[in-house]
C-alpha cells in the first residue's frame, strides 16, 4: 500500500462493510459517502479515522436534490423511489448536497477499492468517477438489480459497456476470488435480467 492509497465505501449507511475495510487496511486513506444526515453523523462518531462527506453522488451536480428517505427500511432509501416488498413502507422527502465523486477525490489521492450500493443509482456514480476508473484502476464492487436500477433508467449493458470502455472485466464476488473467469456482457445482462445476483464485482483487465 502506498502513503496515498483510497478505500471508499459509497452508500456507507451504518458501516457494516466500511469496519471491514477499516480493518483489513488501517494504513490507507478511508472516504465514506452517506446522504442521509444521521447515518453520516454517526459514521463520523464510529468512524473517527475515516473522512465522512454527506452527499448524494450523481454524474453531474446541480445544487441540492431531492431524496428518499424510506424511514421503515432506510437501506432502501435513494435520490428516486425504488420497489418495495412491501406497500406499507413510510417515505420522507427532503433535499441532499449532491457531488460527483471526481471532484470529491483529489488528484493526489489513489483509490485502490470503490465499494458501492446505492439503491439503483450505480450509473450515475460511475459516470462522475470516470478520471478515477481511467487513471486509478480501483477495484469496484457493486449493486446492481431490477427493482432498483430500472428506476434509474439504468441498463445493465449500460453499465457493462462503461466499465468496459475503461478495460474492466466483470466477475461474480465468487468467481473472481477463485480466479474464475469474467462474466461476457450478455452473462451479465442475464444475471441482472433474471435477478440471479445482485452483487458484482469490477476489476481492471490490464
Amino acid at each position: 500500500m502506498q502513503p496515498n492509497d483510497m478505500a471508499i465505501d459509497i452508500g456507507a449507511h451504518t458501516g457494516d462493510v466500511l469496519q471491514h475495510m477499516v480493518a483489513a487496511a488501517p494504513t490507507v486513506r478511508h472516504l465514506a459517502v452517506e446522504p442521509l444526515p444521521h447515518l453520516a453523523a454517526d459514521l463520523r462518531i464510529n468512524f473517527p479515522s475515516v473522512q465522512v462527506r454527506e452527499a448524494a453522488l450523481v454524474e453531474t451536480p446541480s445544487g441540492p436534490l431531492q431524496f428518499h428517505h424510506v424511514q421503515t427500511n432506510p437501506g432502501y432509501s435513494g435520490i428516486r423511489q425504488r420497489s418495495f416488498d412491501s406497500p406499507n413502507e413510510e417515505v420522507e422527502l427532503f433535499d441532499v448536497e449532491t457531488a460527483r465523486l471526481d471532484d470529491v477525490v483529489s488528484p493526489d489521492e489513489h483509490p485502490v477499492l470503490i465499494k458501492l450500493d446505492v439503491e439503483g443509482a450505480e450509473l450515475g456514480v460511475l459516470r462522475g468517477a470516470e478520471r478515477i476508473l481511467s487513471t486509478d484502476r480501483p477495484v469496484v464492487i457493486f449493486e446492481h438489480g431490477l427493482g432498483a436500477a430500472n428506476h434509474y433508467d439504468t441498463t445493465p449493458r449500460a453499465m457493462h459497456d462503461l466499465f468496459d470502455r475503461h478495460g474492466y472485466r466483470l466477475f461474480l464476488l465468487g468467481s473472481w476470488l477463485e480466479s474464475g473467469p469474467p462474466l461476457s456482457r450478455d452473462q451479465f445482462v442475464d444475471q441482472f435480467e433474471q435477478q440471479k445476483n445482485y452483487y458484482f464485482l469490477a476489476a481492471h483487465s490490464g
